[in-house]
């Protein structure tokens, strides 16, 4: 994770302005309780409904080289934003919320682009957990000296944290492609476990509306604390984030489940309300740094790897508003609120079984399958041709890799993100150098060495 620190820092202190701000956190609070008429509620409200939208549309109406190139001008977009909502009537803010949410997609998007080209597979969640963990200790902070700050130093603040996402943006001039299918689920499976992704964090969210609900009657402190059960369990499970299988998801609903059921047992006991909110934010974390694992561990094609990736964040966003308007309504009349979060919770078992029975029906890794096997007629040829690649430079041997893959100029352009004139200069260099006149004579020379060697190995 040190060695991927910038990646860290991007999506942290980015996921920690959206924390703090416009998904109703305490800077939004805090400005509807000194604002006299400012309701928090519709600015979030158009920022996830702008942030949704936006997450499924950018990988269809934008090129991957251009959402890496926007990226500065996003953040700074974003930048302007908070300058609005320090200066323009709040009552009459609404673009600025729309605009920040298409920034923000797109600022998370370019960050999984320079993610999925960077760095391997096995080490994304490495990376998933340790931005996790910084914007919450942001957020944790935040929350501590909010009190203590007035409206110039939140301004200052919220500046700040926006303008550092830009300061260490992980370079795209020198990306090492990587090409892992370990972790390459069927598509079913990927949408049933976006379906309870969906029921889940909306029963959940239920369901954590009613317990604070009941805890605030002995104390209100605890919530701000919580956050740090959330941390340490993101902290411990860091570790394990290479799993792909559905584990941890049926283990995040199983203690959803006991935090229901410690609330309904409750009976208006103070040590029972504690214990179920921090079996919820267990939950909670577990589920938050296995959904994002799992989401930047779809390892395909850069754009369909980045429409799916942004396909379960939107999902993820869906969820929050579900449970923030229609669980909060619920959760305000009592029963009806844990009635609302046990069904939503019950029929989240459906899709989660689905999944569970479609992850365990995939092939294994080793059993061959038409893309395995064209990547492994890649590998072989490339270890029989090693000697004859030997000369080339870091960048043309990349290259390579995507061209004996079958990939079209065009395809290296967007998932290299160089020019058209430099893939076109690389392979020029490789033909010189390899002595093949064109692709054509070198792909073939690929294929008959390995099945020269797949012959040597049947004898």
């Amino acid at each position: 994770m040190i060695k991927h620190w910038t990646f860290v820092y991007m999506l942290g202190t980015h996921f920690a302005w959206i924390l703090s701000l416009p998904l109703w956190g305490p800077i939004l609070s805090y400005t509807a309780e000194n604002s006299n008429g400012f309701d928090p509620y519709p600015f979030g409200f158009w920022f996830i409904t702008a942030s949704t939208i936006s997450f499924v549309v950018i990988p269809f109406i934008q090129r991957i080289s251009t959402i890496v190139k926007c990226t500065r001008l996003c953040g700074l977009t974003l930048v302007l934003t908070n300058i609005l909502y320090f200066f323009l009537p709040l009552s009459t803010w609404v673009v600025a919320p729309i605009v920040a949410g298409y920034c923000s997609a797109a600022l998370i998007s370019s960050w999984f682009i320079r993610l999925s080209t960077h760095v391997r597979s096995e080490e994304r969640g490495f990376v998933v957990a340790g931005s996790i963990v910084l914007a919450n200790v942001i957020l944790y902070m935040l929350t501590l000296l909010l009190p203590f700050l007035n409206s110039t130093v939140l301004f200052a603040l919220l500046v700040l944290l926006t303008t550092s996402t830009l300061l260490f943006l992980p370079s795209c001039e020198d990306i090492s492609y990587q090409n892992q299918t370990q972790n390459k689920h069927t598509k079913p499976a990927f949408y049933s476990a976006l379906l309870f992704i969906l029921l889940f964090y909306w029963a959940s969210g239920s369901i954590v509306d009613i317990v604070y609900a009941a805890l605030a009657e002995y104390t209100t402190s605890f919530q701000n604390y919580s956050v740090l059960v959330y941390i340490l369990v993101v902290i411990f499970l860091s570790k394990t984030t290479n799993i792909a299988k559905p584990l941890p998801f049926v283990g995040s609903t199983v203690l959803m489940g006991i935090s229901l059921m410690s609330y309904l047992m409750a009976t208006n006991n103070g040590i029972s309300l504690v214990v179920s909110s921090i079996i919820a934010m267990s939950a909670f974390g577990i589920m938050d740094l296995y959904l994002w694992s799992y989401l930047v561990q779809q390892d395909r094609p850069v754009r369909q790897a980045l429409g799916l990736f942004n396909l379960g964040l939107a999902t993820n966003l869906a969820a929050i508003f579900g449970s923030t308007y229609l669980g909060g309504l619920f959760s305000r009349t009592g029963s009806l609120g844990v009635e609302t979060g046990s069904a939503l919770l019950f029929f989240s078992l459906i899709p989660l079984f689905y999944f569970v029975h479609l992850s365990l029906k995939e092939p294994n890794l080793s059993s061959p399958n038409p893309i395995q096997a064209q990547d492994q007629l890649s590998t072989d040829a490339s270890e029989h041709l090693n000697t004859l690649f030997v000369n080339l430079t870091p960048r043309e041997t990349d290259v390579l890799k995507l061209v004996i893959a079958g990939y079209s100029n065009q395809q290296i352009v967007d998932d290299l993100q160089i020019t058209m004139a430099t893939t076109r200069t690389h392979l020029r260099n490789i033909y010189r150098k390899t002595g093949f006149p064109n692709r054509s004579k070198l792909l073939a020379s690929v294929v008959q060495n390995t099945l020269d060697s797949y012959e040597t190995t049947r004898q």
